[in-house]
């Protein structure tokens, strides 16, 4: 009897034991790996963002055919606001100025780094208009209220001893660059603020619309590096990023090679970018990827000079980016 209760008490402690070292093991395995979900979206506004992302779109892979990729691309900045809510996305690329707004306002993403420096022109058929002075007393469309390429108007008007809303109406009834683009077109707009590659587009379709001043370009001469135009902001999502740090890693890598083929292949990115419905003509695209100045680079490595950018917002209009400039957090670290 004494020895049936022990062989039992002992498979017990045996099944006992065994289970927790069961346990133990999946806990650690866990723990030592990334997240097995191969699956991760990524969303872009239209534009020079979601022209940077052709050739990724094209391969949709990340060094391992298992890896999917869903690749979104969006006209309406607002639609892809709505999807970092719902934290529905793990990679978004959206307006710098978003980017620090939707930071502040406690969304669960961090800034990757920034690949479009830039690529904002005023266009329209007034070909009298050379100079900012010329623009007194008339109508500017521009791009959302508050977004980078209202920002960076508005500021360059004020450094040109213009005042907005006063000296000049700016219109905002066309809040994307394709219906701003499709206005101008169709004549319901005689001048307007819209990136590249839409400005070739334009051009191409219409050759009454000349590119009347490069803001981008008067930008740089104004600060130079020390004050970037940092257009667009890579964000991912925190969760997303503690469990896949190393699938991230290689993204941006990708993302960073893809660029830079981008550049030098201009044709090809032309062809794909029609491929992907980011433009309508190939070799339009193609004349306007040296205008988009696409250049990946990590925010934390660059932080100095976006605090610099982030400082003239503040001073601008501190509401634009939330009431306060992003702190250390904002900037994620590989």
């Amino acid at each position: 009897m004494t020895s049936v209760i022990k062989t039992k008490d002992n498979s017990g402690i045996g099944k006992s034991r065994f289970c927790l070292y069961l346990l133990i093991g999946l806990l650690l395995s866990a723990c030592g790996s990334e997240s097995q979900n191969s699956s991760f979206n990524v969303v872009a506004l239209n534009g020079p963002t979601g022209l940077s992302l052709a050739k990724m779109m094209n391969e949709n892979r990340l060094e391992d055919p298992k890896s999917q990729l869903n690749y979104i691309i969006k006209n309406d900045p607002e639609l892809i606001k709505a999807m970092m809510a719902s934290e529905e996305v793990d990679l978004a690329l959206i307006p710098f100025t978003m980017a620090a707004l939707l930071y502040n306002n406690d969304f669960p993403y961090q800034l990757v780094g920034v690949p479009v420096w830039g690529s904002l022109v005023l266009v329209g058929y007034d070909t009298a208009i050379t100079r900012f002075d010329d623009l007194k007393g008339k109508k500017v469309s521009v791009l959302p209220r508050n977004m980078t390429p209202d920002i960076v108007f508005r500021h360059l008007l004020e450094k040109h001893a213009l005042e907005p809303d006063k000296d000049l109406t700016l219109d905002y009834t066309f809040p994307t660059p394709v219906e701003l683009s499709g206005a101008l077109l169709a004549k319901r707009v005689a001048l307007g603020v819209i990136p590249e590659p839409m400005v070739s587009q334009a051009l191409h379709q219409n050759p009454d619309i000349k590119a009347l001043i490069d803001l981008a370009e008067r930008w740089r001469q104004m600060y130079g590096e020390e004050v970037p135009l940092a257009q667009t902001a890579l964000m991912v999502r925190k969760g997303w990023a503690n469990e896949n740090r190393s699938k991230l890693t290689k993204w941006c890598r990708q993302y960073a090679e893809a660029i830079q083929w981008t550049n030098v292949n201009t044709k090809e990115a032309g062809r794909l970018a029609v491929k992907h419905k980011i433009g309508n003509h190939a070799e339009v695209v193609a004349s306007a990827i040296p205008r988009c100045h696409l250049d990946f680079e990590y925010g934390f490595e660059q932080k100095e000079t976006l605090e610099n950018y982030l400082e003239l917002l503040y001073t601008t209009n501190k509401k634009i980016i939330g009431g306060r400039i992003p702190d250390e957090d904002f900037y994620y670290k590989k």
